[in-house]
């Protein structure tokens, strides 16, 4: 394993794997940004996830549970939390887990939907 990294790091392959996956990172965070924005996206620089906090009429559970009927694939605030309280209840978007643009895409647009909606809104059972 060392030899292929000390090859990778050599011939450029690491440097120009860092930079496309760089790349990649901001395009999808301008993207989600884009589609879901302020104020529930607050930061702007580019990483691999976003976090978002919830209006107050959603739990993240119930948020958690309306997305995956939608086959949108999040996590809560519980994940991430240090203590068992939540000062306010969030998601996290993982922004590189999509295959690709036009999936983060389709996922980015339904949770912009939900945001607006509140809960059981447009993706509601009827």
């Amino acid at each position: 394993m060392a030899e292929i990294a000390t090859r990778w790091i050599n011939d450029g392959t690491a440097m120009t794997t860092l930079s496309t996956k760089k790349t990649e990172a901001e395009i999808r965070h301008r993207l989600a940004y884009k589609i879901i924005g302020a104020p529930f996206i607050k930061e702007k620089a580019a990483s691999s996830y976003v976090w978002i906090d919830l209006p107050s009429e959603w739990t993240a559970e119930i948020f958690i549970n309306e997305a995956f009927e939608n086959r949108v694939a999040v996590l809560g605030d519980g994940s991430f939390r240090v203590t068992p309280e939540a000062l306010k209840p969030g998601i996290r978007l993982c922004l590189g887990a999509a295959p690709d643009r036009q999936r983060l895409e389709t996922g980015l647009i339904k949770i912009a939907a939900m945001l607006k909606d509140g809960p059981g809104g447009s993706f509601g059972i009827i």
